[in-house]
């Protein structure tokens, strides 16, 4: 991605993203988010409530990452 305006780009550390890689990331986390909420309390297994609690708070930790 060389010689992209600065703002159409997304700094990450050495990782440079569009401003469209970055909301497609953005939007693909709400939606697993949204996804392993509806799922909360209707998992069968205990260990696989514990597994979609874990994922939960995973995505959560990368929409903050990717909310500059």
């Amino acid at each position: 991605m060389k010689n992209l305006p600065e703002e159409l780009t997304v700094h990450l550390g050495a990782t440079t993203l569009t401003n469209t890689e970055h909301n497609v990331l953005r939007v693909a986390l709400d939606h697993m988010y949204e996804h392993l909420n509806d799922l909360r309390g209707d998992l069968d297994d205990y260990d696989d409530e514990i597994t979609n609690i874990n994922r939960l708070k995973d995505v959560k930790s990368l929409q903050e990452l990717f909310r500059l």
